[in-house]
């Protein structure tokens, strides 16, 4: 399966990698280092300001040249435009890098407003313009978004110089964001998916584990692809370095018409999501 080749030239990303929330130190090091070997292709580590782990990231990948480093401005760091600058500065301190390759506004809300704050869309603003700023700096390759809706990229269009090169969000079978993935489309924006495996609870869905042993591959394998399958590439965790290595192999499956027709039914019935909900916040 090809990379992707961001908006505009600005980098060719792997399409799958690893996840490293809730994870540092010695574990998180030895996880993406085996990931890394699995992967020589490339792949993408997946860390943030707000999980304090981008100097263990910085460790693991260190001598790497075909790992893709994801970060992202925490929150916490949406109170100016000046916060998130030093948030990024933060992160290529911790990460030992001159430049970004990609880096994300966390949350479409700033911390400590409620949900309805109309504060947040100024935030979101200010917040965008400073990443605008240093994507012209040089100081990241491409810049984007995560947990944004179509609501929030919308808004944002209306004064955006830069569109995002990237959206991660949560996306799985119970969670197909088809309309989400046709307006990041229409912008030119691509789709990064994480949770793909419903926080582990959509490993015993009676359509996942049919799929699977259809194709004598593993559960996690089976959403994964399916994640590849729409477009997005693929952020999944684990703090086993087999199953981890395991889980990246996805790559190599093709899921037909049948399959992805049965994956497709458990969107239909009911949508769930496993981890934070932007919608509420405006």
């Amino acid at each position: 399966m090809e990379p992707v080749r961001l908006r505009d030239g600005v980098a060719t990303m792997p399409r799958v990698g690893v996840g490293t929330y809730r994870m540092g130190g010695e574990e998180l090091v030895r996880v993406v280092r085996a990931a890394i070997k699995a992967r020589p292709e490339g792949l993408l580590v997946d860390t943030a300001r707000a999980y304090r782990n981008e100097s263990d990231v910085a460790d693991a990948v260190e001598g790497c040249s075909h790992a893709f480093v994801v970060t992202k401005v925490s929150p916490r760091a949406m109170g100016s435009y000046e916060d998130v600058r030093a948030s990024v500065h933060g992160s290529l301190q911790d990460l030992r890098k001159t430049q970004l390759d990609l880096v994300l506004l966390h949350w479409p809300g700033a911390s400590k407003l409620p949900p309805e704050s109309q504060l947040h869309r100024t935030k979101r603003v200010d917040a965008w313009r400073a990443l605008e700023d240093m994507h012209r700096e040089g100081l990241a390759r491409a810049i984007g978004v995560s947990n944004f809706t179509e609501r929030h990229l919308m808004e944002l269009e209306k004064v955006w110089s830069i569109a995002p090169h990237v959206n991660q969000v949560e996306m799985h079978p119970m969670l197909p964001q088809d309309a989400l993935l046709g307006t990041c489309s229409s912008f030119g924006i691509h789709t990064m998916a994480y949770s793909p495996l419903g926080q582990g609870a959509l490993l015993k869905e009676s359509s996942v584990v049919r799929v699977a042993e259809r194709l004598n591959c593993t559960p996690a394998q089976v959403l994964v692809n399916w994640c590849l399958q729409k477009g997005a590439s693929c952020i999944v965790k684990s703090a086993s370095v087999d199953r981890m290595v395991s889980n990246l192999e996805a790559i190599g499956l093709d899921l037909d018409e049948k399959d992805l027709e049965e994956l497709k039914k458990m969107g239909k019935e009911h949508t769930l999501r496993f981890c934070w909900d932007p919608e509420t916040i405006l």
